[in-house]
């Protein structure tokens, strides 16, 4: 048997040398038409230090910011077009400022660092660039939060991405306040126009029932009115939001305006809540002197409403005083005043108006008290007879126009910014003027909210009225 023939020694050699080479070929062919993706800012950014993120930033709106976010002034921004810049906290815990020059600004850079490339110039703050594209650093775009917001944030908008991380640490006193009487700090992702922002944040959806009766457009106009679904479960998840702390405080606050209101003998856990079905809303006005004006609205789907309307209307009758002040004149020319007790200045009155049964208890004399009107499932509860008159006498129901964020809508309303301030001041004391509403949201004293959510993401909407 004869062996197969061998090939020359120097053959082999040569034909590694060959194939080498047509591999080296079509790498640098490769190289031209499909060159290596330019990373995006997120994946430069480091997760941890990274505590703010602002997409197509302009130097008008630098400016707008800048109380707020005072390291804005230092940063060289393009004239023209938006510009990615980041805020980035150091381990000794002082600010930098990161900044993404693309286009025909990174074009009049002639320097280049080793970060940049043709169309990115990357500049930042002393030691900042040292944080960027570190070897086994988790970066932004890796962070979940992010990654979830910003499918919600179109590339071509501005918007502000806030990291857990600035919420821990606060950029001013006063929001680092506020957010104390949270008990988590999430992520933030913020868009704005001229009259509406939203704020987004990943957090699971407060019921799943798209809110189909918004709040009822009154006269005159209430200082907060909010529409909910689920409305215990809201109620519970709201609450969930705050530290132990404050929960305590705003639970003590809601109990003394109850105990005012309606009284001891009937509860609000007990006896409203499982009053309100599948939706609810609520309006609310303070006047100059204190009072509060208040009619609520629901379609009850509890089979002991009938009682539960009765021990609310008895509370009341209960916590109504029947003391009145009498004032006489005496024969001799001298006035008296006295306080004395006559039960007959409480007045309770059933009646019935078209389909609506109605029942009232009050003072005859300073018309304190409570107004209830049921129609079938609709129900309604105010202690002011105009303005539950307004919604009985006219079908259907005048209600906002709310226009909230992406998914399901489920909540809204009203607020007046001067009674929300005094609201922060009186029962948190905090000012509310620094906070993000105040930055990114309608400058009018009077704007819309609505909370929608889609997946694992909830959005608060604000716009101008």
């Amino acid at each position: 048997m004869t062996a197969p023939p061998r090939l020359p020694r120097l053959l082999l050699p040569l034909a590694i040398a060959l194939l080498l080479a047509v591999l080296g070929t079509a790498l640098v062919f490769a190289a031209f038409l499909f060159p290596s993706r330019q990373k995006t800012t997120a994946e430069l950014l480091p997760a941890r230090e990274t505590v703010a993120l602002f997409h197509n930033l302009t130097t008008e709106d630098a400016e707008r910011f800048a109380p707020r976010f005072p390291i804005l002034q230092e940063i060289p921004l393009p004239r023209e077009g938006g510009t990615d810049v980041a805020i980035v906290r150091h381990q000794n815990g002082k600010y930098g400022w990161v900044v993404f020059l693309t286009g025909e600004a990174a074009k009049a850079v002639s320097s280049r660092f080793p970060l940049d490339t043709e169309d990115l110039v990357v500049r930042g703050s002393s030691g900042a660039l040292a944080l960027l594209a570190r070897p086994n650093v988790p970066s932004l775009a890796k962070l979940a939060d992010y990654r979830t917001l910003v499918r919600l944030a179109p590339q071509e908008r501005t918007w502000l991405f806030l990291s857990g991380n600035v919420i821990l640490s606060g950029i001013t006193e006063e929001d680092r306040q506020l957010l104390q009487r949270l008990k988590d700090h999430p992520s933030l992702l913020i868009q704005w126009e001229d009259t509406r922002a939203t704020l987004s944040f990943v957090s699971p959806a407060l019921g799943a029932v798209r809110l189909s009766m918004p709040p009822p457009a009154l006269e005159p106009s209430p200082s907060f009115s909010a529409a909910f679904t689920h409305p215990q479960r809201t109620t519970e998840d709201l609450a969930s939001l705050f530290s132990p702390a404050a929960s305590l405080l705003l639970e003590g606050i809601v109990q003394r305006e109850w105990e005012r209101l309606i009284g001891t003998e009937a509860s609000g856990r007990y006896d409203l809540l499982p009053l309100l079905g599948r939706e609810a809303s609520v309006s609310v006005l303070r006047s100059q002197s204190g009072s509060l004006r208040f009619l609520l609205q629901t379609h009850t789907q509890d089979p002991d409403a009938a009682k539960r309307i009765d021990r609310l209307h008895r509370s009341v009758k209960q916590a109504l005083s029947t003391q009145r002040i009498v004032s006489r004149n005496l024969p001799e020319g001298f006035a008296v005043t006295t306080i004395e007790d006559d039960p007959a200045v409480i007045n309770e009155v059933r009646s019935q108006s078209g389909a609506w049964a109605m029942r009232m208890t009050r003072r005859t004399d300073t018309g304190e008290g409570l107004w209830t009107a049921t129609n079938g499932r609709r129900l309604f509860l105010s202690n002011d007879p105009a303005w539950l008159l307004q919604v009985m006498m006219r079908n259907p129901v005048p209600s906002l126009t709310l226009s909230p964020g992406p998914g399901t809508p489920t909540m809204g309303g009203i607020v007046e910014r001067t009674a929300l301030r005094g609201f922060f001041k009186n029962t948190l004391n905090l000012t509310l003027p620094s906070t993000l509403l105040s930055t990114f949201g309608p400058q009018g004293d009077r704007f819309l909210w609505s909370v929608s959510h889609t997946g694992l993401v909830a959005t608060v909407t604000v716009e101008g009225e």
